[in-house]
């Protein structure tokens, strides 16, 4: 199907109305197919219809309307010092692969070292009314940063960083993604006395 830039008026973007009506779907399929990401089995036939159609007619969806029907952006704020480290750098990269295979775009935002910045930082991200944070940060442990935001209703979750209830005003612990320092260690340590062990021999 051919789209018909006839049916819209010159130089007026195209509504989700006029994508459903050429696509020949009911406009919610159609809303639902633009704001999702593929499915794992791929786009049906109609799903496809509705895509081809919007990208042909240029079609943007309204991200600042859709968030006021629906109280949500989509968007995860992310807090990341020293990006220019490797092993950061990998972790931020599985993070917006992973959110984006969910539909969630991914807010940046990498400060120095520094506890004012970072928490200017976290007051910025708030403030776009993200979804939730991603917490990543060397003055995190210090539960006067967490405690001073406006974070409790807010989903959050710390990378390599630990805040519990019983140290933090909250009153609850926080979810954490985090390395196990003591089994690397451990197992570090296995593998040299083993290798220590077949030299000595």
């Amino acid at each position: 199907m051919t789209p018909d830039p006839s049916n819209r008026s010159n130089g007026r973007p195209p509504t989700l109305r006029e994508i459903a009506d050429q696509a020949g779907v009911h406009i919610s399929t159609a809303s639902r197919v633009l704001r999702q990401p593929e499915p794992a089995d791929g786009w049906s036939d109609s799903a496809l219809r509705v895509r081809q159609v919007a990208e042909e007619l240029g079609y943007q969806p309204n991200l600042w309307a859709a968030s006021l029907r629906t109280r949500k952006t989509t968007t995860i704020g992310v807090v990341m010092p020293r990006l220019t480290d490797v092993v950061v750098a990998t972790m931020f990269q599985g993070i917006e692969e992973a959110a984006t295979a969910a539909g969630y775009s991914v807010l940046l935002s990498s400060p120095p070292d520094d506890l004012e910045a970072q928490r200017k930082a976290v007051e910025f991200l708030v403030s776009r009314q993200v979804d939730g944070l991603m917490l990543s940060s060397i003055h995190l442990p210090g539960t006067d940063f967490v405690d001073s935001l406006p974070l409790r209703s807010l989903p959050i979750l710390l990378l390599n960083r630990h805040i519990d209830s019983a140290t933090s005003s909250v009153n609850r612990s926080l979810p954490f993604v985090s390395g196990d320092d003591r089994l690397g260690g451990y197992l570090a340590g296995s593998i040299y006395w083993t290798a220590a062990i077949a030299i000595s021999e």
